[in-house]
């Protein structure tokens, strides 16, 4: 399979889950085909929001899609890119947030997600320290 064909199966599950989540209903049933990485069972359903691997396959294809437009601009380095790579974390979460219970995994996930926080507090901390006149 093909990066192109990764990343349009990844739009169109962003947009079924979009559609399920705004109480969109299509008529159909489409069932995916067997080398479908994103699994895509229907219309709705228990998969589409809430699932583990939609959040994996999504923050992957962020962070790698980040990497690459960081490097071929060269503005790569590491607080850039994990400021991007956070903010792509926080979308995620709002994409593919369960919709009932939460598991284990949502756990982790915001754990992590503080972790981002605490991160993205030290880098903002270093920032106003650097700009900050020396006392003589």
């Amino acid at each position: 399979m093909s990066a192109v064909t990764y990343v349009t199966t990844f739009w169109e599950r962003c947009v079924t889950v979009a559609r399920s989540v705004a109480g969109e209903e299509s008529g159909a049933e489409r069932q995916s085909p067997s080398d479908d990485p994103f699994g895509a069972y229907g219309s709705g359903g228990d998969r589409d929001a809430g699932d583990p691997t939609l959040l994996v396959y999504g923050q992957a294809l962020w962070m790698a899609v980040t990497l690459a437009v960081l490097f071929a601009l060269t503005l790569l380095s590491a607080r850039l890119y994990f400021l991007v790579s956070f903010i792509g974390l926080l979308c995620n979460r709002v994409l593919f947030a369960p919709r009932g219970a939460t598991g284990r995994w949502w756990r982790v996930v915001n754990a992590l997600t503080w972790v981002g926080f605490a991160v993205l507090s030290y880098i903002v901390y270093l920032r106003i320290t650097a700009s900050l006149p020396a006392s003589a």
